[in-house]
């Protein structure tokens, strides 16, 4: 039941180095296949790549965050069920 108080979620992110490298002819590509979470629970992942640039800098890059399962953990409301305001 919604009852209109701050619940603490904290969010965790765990760095892991799974890295997966597929060289083709011309680029390379990196890949991550990522387990399903239990049930109730979801995933964000993004990759982020460093590469080396001139004169000792560096170039990070991040992917979008993808969040598995695809899925709320509720129904769509309307009207006078949906309890709060959108900011």
């Amino acid at each position: 039941p919604t009852t209109g108080q701050i619940v603490v979620n904290p969010v965790k992110w765990v760095e892991m180095k799974e890295n997966m490298e597929i060289i083709g002819q011309s680029s390379i590509i990196y890949t991550y296949t990522a387990p399903m979470p239990p049930d109730g629970y979801w995933y964000g992942i993004f990759m982020q790549a460093t590469f080396p640039g001139p004169h000792g800098t560096a170039l990070n890059l991040t992917t979008e965050t993808l969040i598995i399962p695809n899925t709320f953990p509720v129904g769509p409301c309307s009207g006078e069920q949906c309890y709060g305001n959108l900011v």
